[in-house]
């Protein structure tokens, strides 16, 4: 009798170590299961890696890249845009390096969907003060080189994206800078 006791026991134990093996491996599973659907795939870690480096060096991202502005680019024909004015900047900003003052003087407009208008006035208007901001930094930020540009394109594709980012939605369609005058004494 005592042996059976000592077979029932060892296969009471053998049993009880298989079935902790087996939970323990179906909680692995499901763990791994949920971690592939978790972890990005590839082509989105290529993207995301694209993304930060061209963050990192200045450049636009593609999402941005195709509604920023382009020298001939009006927004698409069949839709009605508006022209709504941000606001006039004058900026002074001394460049150590040469030695010498940056006065930039500019009104910006920007053009915005004539069914999103209203819906552009309400967000602009909470966050007037953070889209004067970004505009702000972004010309004080700008090289010589590039307030001398003909057609400001980085510029103003810099300030679509920031000024888009500050109101947290892409309402703006492109920008314009009028009454640009750049004077570096």
């Amino acid at each position: 009798m005592a042996k059976n006791e000592e077979q029932a026991n060892s296969k009471g134990g053998l049993m009880g170590i298989i079935k902790a093996l087996a939970i323990l491996s179906v909680l692995v599973i499901v763990q791994v299961v949920a971690a592939s659907f978790v972890i990005p795939t590839p082509e989105a870690t290529e993207k995301l890696a694209r993304d930060l480096a061209s963050a990192k060096s200045g450049e636009e991202s593609d999402e941005l890249a195709e509604a920023s502005y382009t020298e001939d680019s009006a927004g698409p024909p069949e839709q009605e845009v508006v022209e709504i004015l941000i606001d006039g900047f004058s900026i002074t900003r001394y460049n150590m390096e040469a030695d010498k003052t940056v006065n930039i003087d500019l009104e910006v407009y920007a053009t915005v969907l004539a069914e999103e208008q209203d819906e552009f006035n309400e967000i602009y208007k909470t966050n007037k003060n953070r889209v004067r901001e970004q505009i702000n930094l972004t010309i004080q930020a700008a090289e010589p080189s590039e307030l001398s540009d003909g057609g400001l394109g980085l510029i103003k594709r810099r300030i679509l994206e920031r000024t888009n980012r500050a109101l947290g939605k892409p309402l703006v369609r492109e920008v314009f800078l009028t009454r640009f005058n750049f004077v570096q004494r």
